[in-house]
């Protein structure tokens, strides 16, 4: 899906006409080349624009193509960039473009009605041809096997293109290098063997296919087609309407394919119409949908003056190339002039309505109804001026996505577990649990007065985000095992689910330690992906049936001695509340924290005698020689995670006092209490 090509032209009001001058903010009415640019005035602060120097038009021989530039990224850059995918914008990297082509209005923005979709006999064949294959939406990671297949697909398909030399360090870019919340759809044969890739935008209203490769040697599998049906039944699933295709241009055969995707909108004359028919000579539409381009650069800046192809400079003409745009060498300019802001949530009479990610499955026990039980404290407090609604995990974005949903605005608040964030810092994985560390009372106490919310916001800061304790589920089990694990060598090779600086431990000691979703556990150990499991306690674990695939159900859980759960929200959206509505929110938050842990504590006795009485479970207990060794590889994996930035060395460095200095409290009151009564009542 090629993400190149003029976007259509907004027709202005008749009226008196202006050339626009570059270095004022354009006006309705203004002539950017001869064409009329309507504008809508909103309050400051701007968006900027920016004009790029013409270049060889990629798709129509004889012709020049111009492009208009701004940058995405920050807070707000998922509402930013769904705004300008409505208008017919594109993305590279973490800059949006559409064609602003003089006397040129061939390419037209085109997305598929997702819910509408209708697959035309075409279409269900080739469905039924990748019917051996499977759809796995991955996070926005490069990974040598996906460029090993861009790389054949390149030197196949666009050997002679600009694209062709790309790097690594290039492709990664092309991937990583954006705000938003992006995934890559990945189509594996039944061997595990990686045939095609989709790069992902997530959009409010659906997604963007930003570019697909696939192996060229499987042609008659019609792949890059494929990976449009398999995007298209993701947005479904998701309930969002759109699929963003890009750009179809009639006189272009290598736009011909789009035109199968029934139904299909072109963005035309500044709306978006519905395509009835497929003429050769172009699209044949009806009304569709409002006026999207109305306002889309209000407030606009236009940014310094870029040279024009007859520009020289030490006698070279000086052109922007179209590879240099895509990897991002050529942007440099542009990016220390442009700046990105946009409003924050809508405000309408005084209420607004939040969008809340987890990372928990629908309604599961304890995480997923304490995430939804949050979601309707804020409402009822808040009397409605704060409405949240829960999008559970593969709703709206990924699980292992919420993060980069809430930092880039895509979504206002996360409930989730903030150790599964270590990729981005060391630092979260404290405000969750690490092995040997703080009990439930304890986390607690660091977090309100140890100085461990300080650290959290100074953190979370530098991701855009506020995060709020917001759950503990108290200590949790060891884990669940096929077999006995009684030394350190039962544990070489041993492939198992834990996330955190808990996984990093066990992989320490030999362990292949992998991180999966909640639900994506039970499969894992039923078919043999994995060996053992780590999740929550007897009532979660329950609840999930591992029970049916493993019987060895070890504990203590000394790596989650206290995992805090967390609300997470954009630090933009955080900013907007008023200091009354923060105060309500927080305390809603503490609430929920405190109520989680009643709650686990209520069920976990019940579900562990029915784990053990009812389906045959061995609670077996890890061998002090084995906790030793856990214990020890754990204090240095604390130690070389401190060494990641002088950040999260001084939050290692407060945990790690007030763990010394909470031990001594805990040994003569909690502790000794329960040894002293189980003494006593037996």
């Amino acid at each position: 899906m090629p993400n190149e090509g003029p976007a259509d032209k907004v027709v202005a009001p008749p009226g008196p006409r202006r050339a626009l001058s570059r270095g004022r903010a354009p006006l309705d009415g203004d002539l950017l080349d001869g064409q009329a640019l309507h504008v809508q005035a909103l309050p400051r602060p701007h968006q900027i624009f920016h004009v790029l120097p013409d270049t060889p038009c990629p798709y129509l021989p004889g012709r020049w193509e111009r492009k208009l530039v701004t940058e995405v990224y920050g807070r707000n850059a998922g509402r930013l960039y769904s705004r300008l995918s409505r208008a017919g914008f594109r993305r590279s990297h973490h800059f949006a473009y559409r064609p602003a082509c003089g006397g040129c209005e061939a390419c037209v923005p085109v997305r598929v009605q997702a819910l509408a979709f209708a697959p035309s006999g075409t279409l269900r064949r080739i469905v039924r041809r990748n019917e051996d294959l499977a759809a796995h939406l991955r996070p926005p990671s490069a990974t040598a096997e996906q460029f090993a297949l861009f790389a054949r697909y390149l030197g196949a398909r666009h050997a002679d293109g600009e694209m062709a030399g790309m790097t690594f360090a290039d492709y990664r870019a092309m991937v990583e290098d954006t705000s938003l919340a992006s995934s890559v759809l990945e189509l594996r044969d039944a061997g595990g063997r990686l045939l095609a890739a989709c790069l992902v935008d997530w959009l409010e209203d659906g997604a963007s296919a930003v570019y697909s490769f696939f192996d060229p040697e499987t042609e008659q599998r019609s792949l890059g087609k494929y990976c449009v049906i398999a995007l298209i039944e993701e947005t479904r699933r998701r309930r969002l309407p759109y699929v963003y295709l890009g750009y179809w241009i009639a006189e272009s055969p290598k736009m011909a394919y789009k035109a199968r995707f029934q139904p299909l909108e072109g963005l035309i004359a500044g709306h978006w119409q519905r395509q009835v028919g497929r003429p050769p000579g172009g699209i044949v539409a009806v009304p569709s949908e409002g006026h999207y381009l109305r306002g889309l650069a209000a407030g606009l800046l236009v940014g310094p003056a870029v040279p024009s192809p007859g520009d020289r400079k030490n006698g070279e003409v000086h052109t922007m190339k179209r590879r240099a745009f895509l990897t991002g060498a050529a942007t440099a300019g542009v990016a220390a002039a442009a700046a990105s802001t946009f409003p924050k949530p809508a405000i309408s009479q005084g209420t607004r309505e939040l969008k809340m990610v987890t990372t928990w499955p629908k309604n599961f026990p304890g995480l997923g109804t304490g995430a939804q039980r949050l979601a309707d404290r804020i409402t009822a407090t808040t009397e409605g001026r704060i409405s949240v609604k829960v999008f559970s995990a593969g709703e709206l974005v990924p699980p292992f996505e919420s993060f980069d949903a809430v930092s880039s605005g895509t979504a206002d608040l996360m409930h989730s577990a903030p150790y599964y964030w270590q990729g981005k810092s060391k630092g979260f994985t404290f405000f969750c649990a690490v092995p040997m560390g703080l009990l439930q009372p304890e986390m607690d106490a660091w977090v309100a007065f140890g100085g461990g919310q300080e650290l959290w916001d100074e953190l979370g800061a530098e991701f855009n985000l506020k995060s709020l304790p917001a759950g503990n589920t108290g200590v949790q089990a060891g884990g669940w095992f096929r077999n006995e694990i009684n030394t350190v060598e039962d544990l070489k090779g041993l492939k198992f689910r834990a996330p955190g600086a808990g996984g990093e431990t066990f992989r320490q000691l030999g362990a292949a330690v992998v991180n999966l979703p909640g639900g994506e556990i039970f499969p894992a150990l039923q078919s043999g992906t994995i060996d053992a499991a780590e999740w929550v306690g007897p009532w979660n674990d329950l609840a999930f049936g591992f029970h049916r695939v493993a019987k060895f159900y070890y504990w203590p859980g000394f790596q989650e001695p206290g995992p805090m759960l967390e609300a997470t929200f954009n630090k933009g959206v955080w900013d907007s509340f008023s200091e009354a509505d923060r105060t309500l929110v927080a305390a809603c938050c503490m609430a929920e924290n405190n109520l989680t842990t009643a709650e686990f504590n209520a069920r976990n006795g019940d579900a562990l005698e029915q784990l053990v009485n009812e389906h045959g479970v061995q609670v077996r207990s890890y061998s002090d020689e084995l906790l030793m060794a856990l214990g020890e590889a754990s204090e240095q994996v604390l130690v070389d995670m401190a060494a990641e930035s002088d950040l999260v060395d001084r939050i290692y460095n407060s945990f790690y006092d007030y763990r010394t200095k909470a031990m001594e409290w805990t040994e003569i009151s909690l502790q000794s209490m329960a040894n002293k009564r189980a003494m006593v009542l037996g």
